[in-house]
C-alpha cells in the first residue's frame, strides 16, 4: 500500500459522508416542500403552513450549502492527492539522486530505501534473504559513503535537503567538518 492511500481513503470517507448528508437533506427537503404545497392548497393561511413553508425553504437552502461544500471538498481532495503524489515523486528523485552521488551499489540503494521506509534491521534481512550481519555490514558501507554514522543521520540528510538546508545535505564528511 502506498503512503498516499490512507489520505485517499480519508478524503473519500469525508466526501462520502457529505454526499450522504446531501442525499438525506434532499429527501427531507422534497418531502417538506410537497407537504408545504399540499398544506397551502388545503389551508392557505394556517399557522402550520406559515411555520412549515419557511422551514422547508431553509432546508432547501441548507441542501444547496451542503452541495457546494461537497463539490469544494472533492476538489480539495483531488488537489491534495495530486500534490501528495508529486511530493512523493520529488522525494524519491531526491533520494535516488543522492544515492547515485554516493555511488551506492544496487543492494546498498535497496537497503537505504528500506531504511527510509522505516524497516528494521531484522525485517530488512528477512526481506532480502540475508543474515542480519550482512545487513549491518552493508549499512556500515552506506554510512561511510554517505558520511554519516547511523540510520537517523542518513534519514536526516534527506530531510535537510527537502527543507533546503544545503549545508547539512552534502553527504560527505569533509563538508560537515568544514574542510
Amino acid at each position: 500500500m502506498s503512503r498516499i492511500e490512507p489520505v485517499r481513503r480519508l478524503m473519500t470517507g469525508v466526501s462520502l459522508r457529505l454526499a450522504f448528508a446531501f442525499c438525506v437533506q434532499g429527501i427531507a427537503a422534497v418531502y417538506f416542500l410537497i407537504e408545504s404545497a399540499a398544506e397551502m392548497a388545503e389551508h392557505p393561511g394556517g399557522l402550520h403552513t406559515l411555520i412549515e413553508a419557511p422551514l422547508a425553504l431553509a432546508l432547501t437552502v441548507g441542501m444547496g450549502i451542503v452541495g457546494q461544500e461537497l463539490i469544494r471538498s472533492m476538489r480539495i481532495a483531488r488537489q491534495q492527492q495530486s500534490a501528495l503524489a508529486d511530493l512523493t515523486t520529488d522525494f524519491r528523485a531526491v533520494v535516488e539522486t543522492r544515492l547515485a552521488r554516493w555511488n551506492l551499489t544496487a543492494a546498498e540503494r535497496d537497503l537505504a530505501f528500506l531504511s527510509l521506509r522505516g524497516a528494521g534491521l531484522e525485517e530488512i534481512a528477512v526481506h532480502r534473504g540475508v543474515a542480519p550481519g550482512t545487513v549491518r555490514a552493508q549499512f556500515t558501507r552506506i554510512y561511510a559513503k554517505a558520511g554519516v554514522s547511523n540510520r537517523s543521520q542518513l534519514a536526516a540528510v534527506f530531510v535537510a535537503e527537502l527543507l533546503g538546508d544545503e549545508t547539512a545535505t552534502t553527504g560527505t564528511p569533509q563538508a560537515r567538518s568544514g574542510t
